[in-house]
């Protein structure tokens, strides 16, 4: 369907079952050929009180129409995050989150609940998320506590509009701090904490945090449980539903790149190898695939092909300089030791590197 959902989701909607979640509104409004303001007005209940009702109507319409602009804002400073560094995003986001906070207070003292409510939760928690997002690696990954609070605030927002989905990324986003800060216990626990939660609303998501546990697991060198989260993972991927709200969120290409990154850390070089090339091939150039490729560096070394080694640590420094990745940028230094260690530090091929990466820090 040109809304992007399955006829089955449709019926519910239409039996008044369900209704669609913020995030789908957009694109729904755009598939019926309406602005958001009036799929707004279908989707809420007829005021019934004559005059007194409409004043009010028209107070909720203008403050649905300004959550539903900063909510287009900030999926089109989302997308924009992945292609370009973060330094010149974190003014605009924190304005985006300033603005959801002052809609709030417009309703504050409000004798009875505002009808956008729900849709402000929903609005605050994307703001939050990107926001924490930003700061997690304007600090270079190394101050935690401001990114978990903002990513914890998405999550309590998320649960108080009911949007298990959103909830599930805030949660995952704050499991991603411990991971890949040092962490991975943290990591771990808040892994199992998103898949408790996503396991009764999508089996997408309790896969992609079921493979994030599995990464915990690897880093903290327990193969059995990486093993065994991974076959969970696996299981329900295979299980992912048509009308799975989230069903785009771990596809195949997910799976390898996190399978591979776990093997990885497990010292599992051939099965990284294999994993890491799918997933390579599987993306387009951006953030992602500049972390696959010095990850795919390493596997390699650690197989003994250093021209393969070197061939994928280039491509992932390109990468990382257009996109000033943090991640990127980790993996690409991590690499550069490996090879300095493989060549003995005296082949202009590891000299290049070493320069390159040199460079960066210069700069």
């Amino acid at each position: 369907m040109r809304a992007g959902v399955e006829v089955s989701t449709v019926v519910r909607w239409e039996s008044g079952c369900t209704t669609p979640l913020p995030g789908k509104r957009p694109q729904i409004a755009r598939a019926l050929g309406i602005d958001l303001l009036e799929l707004e007005r279908l989707l809420s209940p007829e005021p019934s009180q004559p005059f007194p009702a409409v004043v009010s109507v028209r107070s909720d319409d203008g403050q649905l129409a300004a959550i539903a602009g900063v909510r287009e804002d900030i999926a089109k400073l989302t997308a924009e995050y992945e292609a370009r560094p973060a330094t010149g995003l974190i003014v605009r986001a924190t304005g985006l989150l300033g603005r959801v906070e002052a809609m709030r207070a417009t309703g504050a003292g409000s004798p009875t609940p505002v009808r956008w409510s729900r849709d402000l939760d929903v609005a605050e928690s994307e703001a939050a998320i990107i926001v924490g997002r930003l700061l997690w690696d304007v600090g270079g990954r190394r101050d935690s506590s401001a990114a978990e609070a903002f990513f914890d605030r998405a999550a309590r927002r998320a649960g108080q509009a009911g949007d298990s989905v959103l909830q599930v990324t805030a949660s995952l986003r704050a499991a991603f701090v411990g991971l890949y800060g040092g962490d991975p216990r943290a990591g771990v626990r808040r892994s199992v904490q998103a898949a408790v939660i996503a396991a009764p609303v999508s089996e997408a998501l309790f896969a992609l945090a079921r493979l994030h546990a599995a990464e915990g697991h690897a880093l903290l060198g327990h193969a059995a449980e990486c093993d065994r989260a991974l076959t969970t993972a696996r299981g329900a991927m295979a299980a992912v539903r048509a009308d799975d709200p989230a069903r785009g969120a771990c596809p195949p290409r997910t799976y390898q790149r996190l399978s591979g990154s776990a093997y990885l850390a497990l010292g599992r070089h051939a099965e990284a190898r294999a994993a890491l090339t799918e997933a390579a091939e599987r993306h387009e150039p951006g953030k992602v695939l500049a972390v696959i490729l010095g990850q795919l560096a390493l596997a390699c070394l650690g197989e003994g092909d250093t021209d393969a080694a070197l061939r994928h640590v280039r491509a992932a420094i390109e990468l990382a300089e257009v996109t000033q990745s943090v991640g990127a940028w980790a993996v690409a230094f991590r690499a550069g030791r490996e090879i300095m260690r493989a060549f003995g530090g005296a082949q202009p091929e590891a000299l290049e590197i070493v320069d390159r990466l040199l460079m960066v820090l210069a700069a």
